[in-house]
């Protein structure tokens, strides 16, 4: 590779500096010379690259080191300046904006262990008493704590500091979908390697598996760190920050404690972690995800306890959850016998979903069901305050079979942006194995073999990157299932799934209609609500007539999912994307595409949409309908679709009768 490089450079002009060019190798590599251009390379034990030093066994400790000299370096450069400062405000954010990032640069990558924080944390706190003008004698005759000398410099805490930068970088991580070598190397779980025995030593993914993994009561699952990630906004903190939550005292050691209180389903609670000898302004950032069946009878609890007494309740709020007002808000509070305390609250941020399950099997919505919920937000001070709606999430409800050897199904939730690999991962999971080990697994998607079996059995292998839904959009009315089969080591096994991912070239793009769909799916009347989120925007798609839109398209912010019904006899419904810029006569056109009925004249049919009266409630509302001429832009006539440009709409064909 060296020496390809070395040729590619010199078409260039460019050359290697051999004499600056040196290879560093870790235990598993070979001893064999590296050579270029016939000149060896000398080996090295360290070398610093881009700010960082890198040795063979990782060790931090000689960065920690290098960040020390650095950190006192821009000190140095500060020190005459800040001397001749009286705002310790301007001190502290000077102290902040310099001395903080020399020494805690690259951090994001390290592994931080007790004995690198202990010495990350020692190196700081020398610095922080520099700037506040005291030596380690004074602090130590009158008995200073460090916690003292922090509210008094008012600079950050260095490990705060790390993590805040460690969990922006990982989420950044998470939250990508190419497969540069970061993203590879995270998911990257080696076969045949078992980790040594005894106490291993820890990886830079430990502690966040090991904070952040959450235990879901509804799924009876545990949710990895990437999947909280993913979610930009869940992985922000929701519960900032408490002000003068311990009446009387200033250097307690407090947590909080979230509780929910409502029907069994919906109980639970959940603690933070423990901000030591502060409760006039502790910072917990703690995030938790809740669900709520019967928001009716539902209740919030948050408490704030004291560790140094066994978890004592000094401090508590008891809100009705139809109360709370989404965004930031200071939440007062009380005492344990429900007396106001002056000055006493908990600055949280709350947000509000309603999952609406989209069921594609008919026995699913036996399980299921969705109800409108709306909070009131109605207090004594705002008795005329109207009601807010909530925002939907809509959760697709799968069947994927093969994870068992009695091809039991199992039942997974996804969501619009959900991938075939995140959707594997909740199914070894619900299935009691490994989800490390999806890569071991492919998910197939066949069509349902028909009574007669005269037909081939049509089957695709689902590229892991690829979103779940933009196959399930292909349908289009036709009876087909989701298959996890492991792969094999045998070559008959290899040659297997070879033949079928072929195969899927070609037909994944034509798929016919099943004769097993003569009755309605259940889902057909549950597809409404807001649909493919718009943040995957790839490219901009239009729908002319004469170019229809590619049916594996991915998500686009200009593009939407219609669900049409009654589109034939051995097709109840289909479901297809189109443009915004579509009127009623492109989506009967493309209707009649997907359903192979090019001879029938769509002029004889117009789309009926079926709204239901915002005055009562969804479920016993009557239903009105409204015929789009064929020359309205179906986004102009659709009442959500003005407001949600990706919301599923269902819609109804109909012949015209002449009189």
């Amino acid at each position: 590779m060296l020496n390809d490089l070395v040729k590619e450079s010199a078409k260039v002009g460019l050359k290697i500096n051999e004499s600056k060019t040196k290879s560093m190798r870790n235990r598993f590599a070979t001893s064999s010379p590296i050579t270029i251009a016939n000149t060896p390379i000398g080996n090295v034990e360290e070398y610093v690259y881009l700010g960082r030093q890198l040795n063979p066994p990782n060790e931090i400790l000689p960065e920690i080191h290098r960040r020390r000299r650095a950190g006192w370096a821009a000190f140095k450069s500060i020190e005459q300046a800040t001397d001749s400062m009286t705002c310790q405000k301007t001190k502290a954010k000077l102290f902040d904006q310099t001395v903080l990032p020399a020494l805690c640069y690259g951090a994001e990558t390290w592994t931080l262990t007790k004995k690198n924080s202990e010495a990350l944390r020692v190196s700081h706190a020398v610095l922080e008493r520099r700037l506040v003008g005291i030596k380690l004698s004074e602090q130590r005759e009158r008995g200073i704590h460090q916690e003292d000398i922090r509210r008094l410099s008012q600079v950050k805490d260095p490990l705060k500091h790390i993590r805040q930068q460690k969990l922006r970088w990982a989420g950044h991580i998470a939250r990508r979908t190419d497969s540069r070598w970061t993203t590879t190397t995270l998911e990257w779980c080696p076969k045949d390697w078992k980790r040594p025995v005894g106490r291993p030593p820890m990886r830079w993914s430990d502690e966040l598996r090991k904070n952040y993994c959450i235990y879901d009561n509804n799924n009876k699952m545990v949710k990895h760190w990437t999947t909280r990630a993913k979610d930009r906004d869940l992985w922000r903190a929701v519960i900032i920050s408490g002000q003068h939550v311990y009446p009387n005292t200033h250097y307690a050691s407090l947590y909080i404690e979230v509780e929910v209180i409502g029907i069994p389903n919906d109980c639970v609670r959940e603690k933070s972690k423990v901000v030591q000898r502060n409760s006039v302004n502790p910072i917990w950032n703690h995030t938790t995800q809740l669900r709520i069946a019967c928001v009716d009878l539902a209740f919030l609890r948050i408490a704030v306890c004291d560790s140094g007494q066994n978890g004592k309740v000094v401090a508590h709020r008891v809100v009705p959850v139809q109360c709370i007002r989404p965004g930031f808000r200071h939440l007062p509070l009380r005492t344990p016998t429900n007396l106001p305390i002056d000055n006493a609250m908990i600055f949280l941020r709350t947000r509000f979903e309603q999952e609406e399950h989209i069921y594609l099997h008919d026995d699913d919505s036996n399980a299921y069901c969705n109800l409108e919920h709306t909070l009131a937000y109605r207090t004594d001070m705002t008795p005329g305050l109207s009601p807010t709606p909530i925002l939907k999430k809509q959760i697709f409800v799968l069947r994927i079979t093969g994870a068992f050897a009695d091809e039991t199904a199992i039942t997974v939730h996804s969501e619009s942006g959900s991938t075939v690999k995140t959707v594997m991962q909740q199914a070894l999971l619900n299935a009691g194995k490994n989800a490390d080990q999806v890569e071991e697994y492919v998910l197939i998607e066949e069509a349902i073999p028909s009574q007669s079996g005269e037909d081939p059995i049509d089957q695709r292998v689902l590229p892991l990157n690829e979103p779940i839904m933009d196959a399930v959009a292909c349908w289009n009315g036709s009876m087909r299932r989701f298959v996890l089969r492991k792969k094999g080591s045998d070559p008959s096994s290899r040659a297997w799934i070879t033949s079928i991912i072929k195969s899927g070239t070609t037909s994944s793009t034509s798929v016919a209609p099943s004769p097993l769909t003569n009755i309605k799916s259940a889902s057909s009347t549950q597809l409404h609500g807001r649909s493919l989120d718009s943040e995957a925007i790839g490219e901009h798609l239009e729908v002319t007539e004469g170019k229809w839109l590619n049916p594996r398209a991915r998500s686009m912010g200009d593009t939407f999912l219609v669900c049409v019904h009654n589109v034939s006899e051995d097709q109840p419904y289909a479901i297809l994307r189109a443009s915004i810029n579509s009127t009623a006569s492109d989506i009967i056109r493309q209707v009649f595409v997907k359903a192979r009925r090019p001879n029938i004249d769509e002029t004889e049919y117009v789309l009926v949409e079926e709204t239901s009266d915002d005055s009562k409630a969804p479920s016993t509302g009557p239903m009105s309908n409204k015929y789009n001429s064929n020359n309205t832009s179906t986004t102009q006539t659709t009442h959500f679709l003005n407001i949600f440009l990706s919301k599923i709409v269902p819609s109804a064909l109909f012949k015209v009768i002449p009189h």
